[in-house]
């Protein structure tokens, strides 16, 4: 994964907190549990990703960060 963090927060952040506000605020959209975002589900596989090796995040978002 390329995710650089640095950019998110010094960049992105004004952002990404008016599209967050506005998910939550809105939509009533709550972020989705951190602590479950790289959990296993153990019975799924994808193209590349092995069985036992899929998590929420790779069925939830694109498998790569884009963010420069």
């Amino acid at each position: 994964m390329f995710r650089n963090v640095d950019l998110e927060k010094e960049m992105y952040s004004p952002i990404i907190d008016d599209i967050s506000c506005f998910l939550k605020e809105e939509l009533s959209i709550d972020e989705f549990p951190e602590n479950l975002l790289f959990k296993t589900i153990s019975n799924i596989s994808k193209e590349w990703i092995a069985l036992g090796d899929f998590t929420f995040y790779n069925g939830l978002f694109l498998d790569e960060f884009y963010t420069r």
